[in-house]
């Protein structure tokens, strides 16, 4: 109902003032005549007041959300209980489809590819956080277990920042009455599955996530497959081309760019556009250094290692460091038994220790420029070996080492010294044995 203000009335703004000399003039009120009513006028807040109602109705829209689901989740829950309990009868032929990974993997995809699962795809946006949080997977060694670890982490980050997953397992629990309807049994039991995982280990991914995170990583690799597409066009290159490029062509092509400084300027303003293009090519590069380090534990790759006149100078301090570890680890050791974590740990902290040191020492920037020939020569050889994954990681290698302006912090060089003390003590170490089983022949054939 419509409430009639008096000119002489206290202004309803609450700024203190007579209604006549505050908004009555701002809402263009004339001073009624004597003998006639008052212009009618409704009540108006102040507008710090009308902020303050907005905000509050603003925090309490989640509050209200959760209200309308759980209500919507207690209307229900005997349709959902009644549904489960149908479920029961058929969990042997759900257990039997779980042994086989595959036909489950491809089942639970059947079930969230419909539309209705749509609202719980994760956005290009999400995924490209995630992995600027945990490390983007590598292209090469995609299938190791430190790749598989990058996109679980990246699947829980996103759980951790994303919607309520008490929440999404109540809306995924709705769903189970309509699959059991349909006589959707086993899909229904996926439900199931995904919702026990998700409330029993909120920690670890289940199938509903894996297959939500997927979306988003494929519309994150269409993004990025755009961009890259764009930047090659405008350095007038082609993805197929570039692909069929060798090693050495590859190198020549980027030495040809970056010397350009106009392409450098382009290449430079391209990135500054396209932020995440720029974080996923330097997540790679550096996966790619990483995994460069599997290199040292290949068979074939000695050449890489350092030479004894090299070694010389630090065994006596690596003597020094190990005699009480190995005293150690005969204290301890059981026979049949491999030896304790803490003192394979204790070795390893001692050759590390000593190989940041020999780096700063022996690789001059001569060195250094003899290590990158050594790798083009071993790239060389695994690219007619047909180990392009192999030949990739030396060529990545020999590129960073090219550019590298601080090579005491540089991963491969402390690797190359750690690998080369390691492949001394096993040799001194095969060594010692021989000579007790060739003591032990002797002893024997000595014996009357």
């Amino acid at each position: 109902m419509t409430e009639f203000i008096g000119r002489n009335d206290p202004c309803p703004c609450g700024s203190g003032k007579k209604y006549k000399h505050c908004c009555m003039r701002k809402a263009g009120q004339k001073t009624p005549r004597a003998g006639q009513p008052p212009a009618p006028h409704r009540k108006t807040h102040h507008p710090a007041r009308q902020g303050r109602a907005t905000g509050q109705a603003r925090a309490l829209e989640p509050l209200n959300t959760l209200i309308a689901e759980v209500s919507a989740y207690e209307a229900r829950s005997a349709d959902i209980e009644a549904a489960i309990e149908t479920l029961k009868a058929h969990r042997p032929a759900f257990e039997a489809l779980a042994t086989d990974m595959q036909a489950l993997m491809e089942r639970t995809r059947q079930v969230f590819a419909d539309a209705r699962f749509r609202p719980f795809h994760c956005t290009a946006d999400e995924v490209q956080q995630a992995f600027a949080e945990v490390g983007f997977p590598g292209d090469f060694l995609a299938a190791s277990d430190q790749e598989a670890e990058k996109m679980v982490a990246a699947i829980q980050y996103v759980a951790a920042h994303r919607e309520d997953q008490l929440s999404v397992a109540r809306k995924l629990l709705m769903m189970v009455p309509e699959y059991v309807a349909a006589r959707q049994y086993m899909e229904a039991w996926i439900l199931v599955h995904s919702v026990t995982l998700m409330t029993e280990t909120p920690d670890e991914s289940n199938p509903f996530l894996f297959e939500m995170f997927g979306y988003g990583y494929e519309a994150l690799e269409r993004r990025l497959a755009r961009q890259k597409k764009t930047l090659l066009q405008r350095l007038g290159l082609n993805l197929k081309g570039l692909g069929n490029l060798s090693f050495d062509e590859a190198e020549a092509l980027v030495q040809a760019q970056t010397a350009d400084p106009a392409q450098a300027a382009a290449l430079e303003a391209y990135f500054d556009a396209h932020p995440e293009l720029r974080e996923h090519i330097e997540s790679q590069v550096w996966d790619m250094e990483r995994q460069s380090l599997t290199l040292l534990e290949r068979e074939d790759a000695e050449c890489l290692l350092l030479d004894l006149e090299e070694l010389e100078p630090y065994l006596p301090m690596l003597k020094e460091r190990i005699e009480p570890l190995e005293a150690q680890a005969r204290e301890t050791l059981v026979p049949g038994a491999p030896p304790r974590p803490e003192v394979v740990e204790a070795f390893g902290a001692a050759l590390m220790e000593i190989a940041r040191t020999m780096v700063t020492e022996i690789f001059t920037p001569d060195r250094v420029a003899q290590l990158v020939r050594t790798l083009k020569t071993y790239e060389r050889d695994l690219t007619r070996a047909k180990d392009k994954a192999a030949a990739g990681l030396a060529f990545a290698a020999g590129m960073r080492l090219k550019n590298e302006t601080q090579p005491a912090d540089n991963p491969l060089l402390i690797g190359v010294c750690f690998a080369s003390l390691r492949a001394w003590l096993m040799a001194m170490s095969q060594a010692a044995s021989s000579q007790s089983e060739q003591d032990g022949e002797d002893a024997q054939e000595a014996t009357p």
